[in-house]
């Protein structure tokens, strides 16, 4: 098994595989940008764009207002916010399975 992970890693080395540049990342998000609204992106294509500098906005009401407000944020701030809030949900789930102390 290890013979064959070595031997995969020398065949994409020799295949020429390339690593993604920041140049290409921002070209990517200015191909991005330039999309018709309303686009939807693969996976690979919201993997290759710059997480930093390319926003997605959407417009969104605020509690007890009727009028929409316009957010945007980061790729990067969407993923990191993602990646809390199902850290959030499973301390929530595995503290509400532990039973009750001095019951």
């Amino acid at each position: 098994m290890r013979w064959l992970c070595v031997a995969l890693v020398f065949a994409s080395a020799a295949c020429g595989v390339k690593s993604i540049t920041r140049a290409d990342r921002v070209a990517a998000s200015i191909a991005a940008s330039k999309m018709k609204d309303g686009t939807v992106l693969t996976d690979a294509q919201v993997a290759m764009l710059d997480q930093d500098q390319t926003y997605e906005c959407h417009r969104e009401m605020e509690l007890g207002s009727h009028i929409p407000k316009l957010t945007c944020r980061t790729l990067r701030r969407i993923e990191n916010d993602t990646v809390k809030t199902k850290q959030q949900i499973t301390t929530m789930q595995t503290a509400s399975s532990l039973p009750a102390k001095g019951l």
